[in-house]
This record gives C-alpha cells, structure tokens and sequence, in this order.
C-alpha cells in the first residue's frame, strides 16, 4: 500500500503478464483465475519530472480453478457426486451452464435458526443433510470444523472439511437455475 517494496508480478500473481503500450500509456494486467487469493496491488503512475504522482489502487478479486468436468453440475449432467477420500479434506465442485445459483443459501442475520451461532450478520454457511434437499442445516453442524469458500464469480465452491473427527457422511447442494429447475450434487 505504501509502494515501498516493488515485487515481480509473476511472484505475486503467478502467470500474471503486463502488456504496456507506450504510445498511449495504456496498460493491461491479465491475472490467471486459478485459485489466486482475494489480493490489493497497487502501481503508481508519475508524471516525467516525478513530481505528480498518481496512485492506483487494482483489488483482484478471488478466484478458484475449474474443477475436473465430472464436479461440473450442468444442464446435461443432472447429478453429480464429489467424493472426499478418507486422506482428502477438499471437495470442489462447480454450478454450470444456466444453473448458477447455489441452493442453500447462506443464512445471515434473523434468517438463521437460533441454535446457528453466529458473529456480526456475517453469512453463515448451509448445507442440505438429505437428499430431499428439503432441511439447510449449518456446514459446520454437519461437518464440524467445515468451511466452504465461494467463488461466487465463477460459480466454483470449495468444501473444507477436516480429517479429524470426521465422519463418513453424505450431503447435499443443489445448482438451481432461473426457472425454477435445479440440479443435485
């Protein structure tokens, strides 16, 4: 933030390129999207004496990589499963094609069942614990310790779940579209 300690792009963001077009001072940042952490950079422009300095600030949004096709919840592949082994903590799935929208929806606020501790109206994340996909209960009831990290941009989530003490459990997410169709996972 304070443009004190310049580092290499590509050590920040890897396979990050800059293309820089003197002619009209122009420059492009491309950023892969492959799981790069939500991150603040900033450049600073000068005039050619230095003494007018602009400051410009560039928020990176996160970003989680495709999963595999067969974690791809789409149009033509109504059901998926992702298996997290007994040696895995991570399950990633995606909501493709129309079918973008994540159903449970997180639950913030008075929107919460009381027994769903949780700190500021911070979203608390949900997960279905039948296959019905008709009771959201919260991630961590039904995983303890479990954490999912959303890329809401791409419709990629990533499930974190604990190796210690885990269970072997099923659950539920559905992919749901605009009209009112919806996939499970």
């Amino acid at each position: 933030e304070n443009c004190d300690k310049p580092r290499i792009l590509t050590d920040v963001f890897p396979g990050a390129t800059r293309v820089d077009d003197s002619d009209t001072q122009v420059y492009q940042l491309t950023i892969p999207k492959g799981n790069r952490p939500k991150k603040d950079v900033w450049y600073h422009c000068k005039s050619e004496g230095g003494d007018n300095i602009c400051k410009v600030q560039i928020s990176v949004a996160a970003a989680l990589a495709d999963p595999p096709d067969d974690h791809q919840c789409s149009d033509t592949k109504p059901t998926i499963t992702v298996d997290v082994g007994a040696e895995e903590e991570e399950a990633t799935f995606k909501c493709g094609d129309t079918l973008t929208t994540l159903d449970p929806e997180d639950c913030s606020g008075d929107s919460c069942q009381e027994e769903v501790a949780h700190d500021n109206d911070e979203p608390v994340s949900m997960i279905y614990e039948d296959e019905n996909c008709s009771t959201a209960k919260h991630l961590d009831q039904v995983f303890p310790g479990a954490t999912r990290h959303d890329d809401a941009t791409n419709h990629v989530y990533k499930l974190t779940i604990p190796k210690e003490g885990r269970t072997t459990k099923a659950a539920w997410y559905q992919c749901k579209g605009p009209e009112r169709n919806s996939n499970t996972l």
